[in-house]
């Protein structure tokens, strides 16, 4: 899956014109777009969030571009710095009406086959290759870090009647499982990883309303 929001954020005084002076919000007009989830990034097992902020022109171009938060996948980095100089949009406006210069931040999420309804798809080797990746970037984090291992806890606790009355219980049970799960799908990389867990029916039932 790929998202992508425009988030306009108030800059130093000394850089372009902060929201709060823009009476009209730039609007993306056209360019390029990242792929939705590149092969090659999903084969080496990358995923995450790269934020770039640029300064959006009069003329609608972007310029000074930079990436302000890596995904720490360089190659997600340089898909995103390669789109972003060819966007055009609608330049801000302040209250009289004329174009003026705004710093912006353009957030793009690139997120594999472990989210949403798309994890009733997710085998265990492509598991395994991201959270290999993710570990050798975060070196200093826990897999209780990843946002899928708090997608299959916050799914246990809403599907227990019990819900956060026994949320102590559940988050013991989740840390068991997924630690079996990475055992078990490590040695079976063509079984799926949502039916390494208790709540697979659970989780199927949320992936179909969420999908």
């Amino acid at each position: 899956m790929f998202s992508i929001v425009l988030a306009v954020l108030a800059a130093q005084a000394s850089a372009p014109a902060p929201s709060s002076v823009a009476a009209v919000k730039p609007k993306f007009v056209s360019g390029t777009q990242p792929p939705d989830f590149p092969t090659e990034a999903r084969a080496l097992g990358h995923f995450g969030t790269v934020v770039a902020r640029a300064t959006v022109g009069v003329d609608g171009t972007l310029k000074d571009i930079r990436i302000e938060e890596s995904s720490k996948s360089p190659l997600l980095d340089a898909l995103v710095m390669a789109a972003l100089p060819t966007w055009r949009l609608e330049p801000a406006k302040d209250s009289s009406g004329n174009p003026i210069e705004l710093s912006a931040t353009f957030p793009f999420t690139f997120e594999g086959d472990g989210q949403n309804s798309w994890l009733v798809r997710y085998t265990c080797d492509q598991f395994t290759r991201d959270t290999t990746w993710w570990r050798s970037v975060n070196p200093g984090k826990d897999d209780k870090d990843l946002r899928l291992y708090h997608l299959i806890l916050g799914a246990r606790i809403i599907s227990d009647k019990r819900g956060f009355m026994a949320a102590q219980e559940l988050t013991a049970r989740q840390a068991s499982e997924w630690g079996a799960a990475v055992k078990t799908c490590a040695a079976n990389p063509k079984a799926l990883l949502v039916d390494q867990f208790s709540i697979a029916r659970q989780l199927r039932a949320l992936a179909n309303i969420k999908g």
